[in-house]
């Protein structure tokens, strides 16, 4: 280091003539490496810095201004063909790791008793038993939902994984 540093001046820092380098100074001399873009970074979910991937669905319509026929579409939009519900409508971002249910809606027959709702005892079963009901939604919270007991037996279990979305 005498050529660098002036006659008389031999000594090194981290092996060599001069100051520590990126990292060194974190994590000391010789590992100038980065996780993630940062000295002390570590690596996110599912072996990615920018971590495991949401499921983003959106909650569409067959037909405009109407709340059913609906079904979820996977992406951020309900696509050129399909319409927002007046009810409920738009994103739904499904993180990773999320548990819902996939829930089939079909037609119902005019409602007569309340018992037809689900949870049982409902008392708004013009729209949980609505004759025109069809397609089928994400539900995280089945209780919220406008459906009948019969679709709710018939629920799905899904999880997002990594971006993926997966019912039995």
């Amino acid at each position: 280091c005498e050529s660098q540093r002036g006659c008389g001046n031999i000594d090194t820092v981290c092996g060599r003539c001069g100051p520590m380098q990126g990292c060194e100074s974190v994590r000391g001399c010789g590992n100038i490496d980065t996780v993630c873009g940062s000295c002390t970074g570590t690596m996110g979910g599912c072996g990615r810095c920018s971590g495991c991937k949401d499921c983003k669905t959106f909650r569409c319509s067959y037909t405009k201004g109407s709340y059913w026929p609906m079904f979820h579409n996977t992406g951020t939009n309900c696509g050129s063909a399909f319409e927002l519900p007046n009810n409920h409508g738009g994103p739904v971002n499904l993180g990773h790791g999320t548990t819902f249910y996939r829930v089939d809606l079909f037609s119902q027959p005019p409602p007569n008793e309340e018992k037809k709702c689900y949870p049982k005892g409902r008392l708004d079963p013009a729209t949980c038993a609505d004759t025109n009901k069809s397609g089928w939604i994400y539900a995280t919270n089945i209780a919220g939902e406008k459906v009948s007991i019969e679709e709710e037996r018939g629920k799905k279990s899904c999880t997002c994984n990594d971006g993926t979305i997966t019912c039995n």
